[in-house]
């Protein structure tokens, strides 16, 4: 556990300002990992299709920032690094998990002969991976989780820092240009501290879910070998250039509108905002309907049951259904200006 200075020091070389009582933790102790739900996967329903059959994903890469913001090209250029850094971690990873499959134990023949039982029970009926088999994965190859979740940490806390300075040293000076934007507000490194640890959990638990879903797939149909298992790997979504640019996207975008609802609240000249929504043709549905809805600046907007303080914010529990590569942001509603 760390003060908001150490933190603050860590990001921006600075003690922070205003500190609350409270503690800041940069990293917080992680609870045994449980099965990521459906709605928290980081790929789309054709990315999980393609895993399924077992063929490499392949996605042109897309570094564009699809809002009408004047600090969206800045942003860009964030999202191009960011992709770069989440490439390499994702590329160590899986280097490093064949590595470990050229190394493990065999598969014990009873989990084997478990495995054959069941796909000579019901062929059409894939079973779920078995809790021997998992637990063979984890002592093997995904025991430092927790390590992993930790470099993913800081390289968000890296990409959160450089979106949120990025848009919201600009926003700041479109309404109020004689102001400098605060990084060290204790509230804002506290939102960038929690959400990239939120964030890089969850990232390492997809993970580590694809990880198991691309070996099961191996084992179950009765092909196990350590190539096998390792060409399962070098296929994996877990691991693609694809995943790395949702990531950077994803993160980024969602953190740069943090740089502008940090701004709004420093100007002290906004009052409200509201709901933008991207409207293209992979719009969430909930999207679609948020879209025109009006807030009070420190009200949160309420999508699909969920609250959110802005488009992407999981800081009060949004899914990920809500939240990975959103492309909505909100307009700002100035003293004076109508609630409407």
């Amino acid at each position: 556990m760390i003060t908001n200075d150490e933190g603050a020091n860590e990001i921006v070389g600075h003690d922070a300002v205003d500190e609350p009582k409270q503690e800041v933790k940069a990293a917080v102790a992680l609870k045994p990992k449980e099965p990521v739900k459906a709605d928290e996967e980081e790929t789309d329903e054709n990315e999980r299709s393609l895993r399924q059959r077992g063929k490499k994903k392949t996605k042109d890469l897309d570094f564009t920032v699809d809002i009408p913001e004047d600090w969206a090209s800045d942003l860009e250029k964030v999202v191009e690094s960011s992709y770069k850094k989440y490439r390499n971690i994702l590329n160590k990873q899986k280097k490093l998990y064949m590595e470990r499959l050229k190394n493990a134990d065999e598969i014990p023949s009873r989990i084997l002969a478990d495995i054959a039982g069941l796909r000579s029970f019901n062929r059409d009926d894939k079973k779920s991976p078995t809790p021997e088999f998992e637990k063979w994965l984890v002592v093997n190859v995904l025991f430092d989780s927790e390590k992993q979740t930790d470099v993913l940490r800081e390289s968000l806390e890296w990409s959160y820092a450089e979106s949120v300075e990025t848009v919201g040293t600009i926003a700041l000076a479109e309404i109020a240009p004689k102001m400098n934007f605060d990084m060290l507000n204790a509230t804002l490194l506290r939102w960038i501290f929690e959400s990239a640890n939120r964030s890089a959990k969850l990232i390492q638990g997809v993970t580590d879910n694809d990880v198991l879903m691309s070996l099961w797939d191996v084992v179950y149909e009765g092909q196990y070998s350590i190539p096998k298992l390792s060409e399962a790997l070098e296929e994996a979504y877990g691991f693609s250039e694809g995943r790395a640019n949702t990531i950077a996207r994803t993160e980024v975008i969602t953190a740069g509108r943090a740089g502008q609802y940090y701004s709004d609240v420093q100007s002290g000249m906004v009052i409200g905002k509201k709901w933008r929504a991207a409207n293209q043709e992979r719009t969430r549905e909930a999207h679609r309907v948020a879209d025109g809805k009006v807030v009070a600046l420190d009200e949160p907007f309420i999508v699909d049951g969920e609250k959110l303080m802005f488009p992407g914010d999981r800081s009060m529990d949004a899914s990920g259904k809500n939240c990975i590569n959103c492309r909505c942001w909100y307009k700002r509603i100035l003293e004076g200006e109508d609630m409407e």
